[in-house]
């Protein structure tokens, strides 16, 4: 931009078009995937436990097993389990919720570590070294 060099200028908003281009598609097919995976996981989750809930009438051993009615210091019946088949698919969506984003954010960080170290190789392999020791010793200490 100092240099007025026009024609640059253009290959360089070219250059930044085509990585919009080519980098907003693949955002939206990250967020697909993460949320395709998480929906059949939990999908997968969901029937199997409430299917290990409803077998062998635990449901009912359950229910029977529950505490006899108390009266809470507000006035209130407590009950000792509620809905617990809406209990486990809540219990589920949140581990999956938080295993997903683990996930995600894991290989996020391995594959940025992998980029940017094969950057630094190409820069300088003794800067590498130095880096990987550096982060090794204060990761220790």
């Amino acid at each position: 931009l100092t240099g007025k060099d026009v024609p640059g200028f253009w290959l360089g908003i070219n250059q930044y078009i085509y990585i919009l281009l080519i980098a907003c598609p693949l955002f939206a097919l990250k967020k697909y995937l993460e949320s395709s995976l998480a929906a059949r996981w939990e999908e997968h989750l969901s029937e199997r436990l409430l299917q290990r809930y409803f077998e062998n009438r635990t449901f009912y051993t359950l229910t029977f097993q529950q505490p006899p009615h108390e009266e809470h210091e507000h006035g209130s019946d407590v009950k000792g389990v509620d809905n617990p088949d809406q209990r486990l698919t809540e219990d589920i969506h949140t581990l999956v919720t938080f295993s997903v984003e683990l996930l995600v954010t894991l290989l996020d960080k391995v594959s940025k570590i992998v980029s940017f170290g094969g950057v630094l190789y190409s820069i300088s392999p003794p800067l590498l070294g130095f880096a990987v020791a550096y982060a090794a010793v204060a990761s220790l200490l």
